[in-house]
């Protein structure tokens, strides 16, 4: 149990996620809307978290080194039926 926790005290400075990714959507209105979004970005292999704020109209992701581009992001809320209004990133 030690080791788990000097391991995650030195692995977390170190940044475990590479972006977080804020995605404005348009069309999103409903707990249905967030569920479909959700589930098709945790299936993508460079998305760690995924969540949903209805009302701000937003999907804030947390991604892994291997973070998805944002032409992908775009094709995966297009995909869901619904539009991109903008990606923002932070390191």
């Amino acid at each position: 149990m030690k080791s788990i926790l000097v391991l995650s005290l030195i692995i977390a400075p170190l940044g475990i996620f590479a972006d977080e990714v804020t995605v404005k959507v348009d069309g999103m209105v409903c707990s249905f809307c967030s569920q479909g979004l959700t589930k098709a970005f945790k299936a993508e292999s460079g998305v760690d978290s995924v969540e949903v704020d209805l009302d701000k109209k937003i999907v804030a992701l947390k991604t892994k080194s291997s973070s998805p581009t944002d032409e992908r992001i775009r094709q995966i809320v297009i995909d869901s039926g619904f539009k991109v209004q903008g990606i923002e990133r932070r390191s």
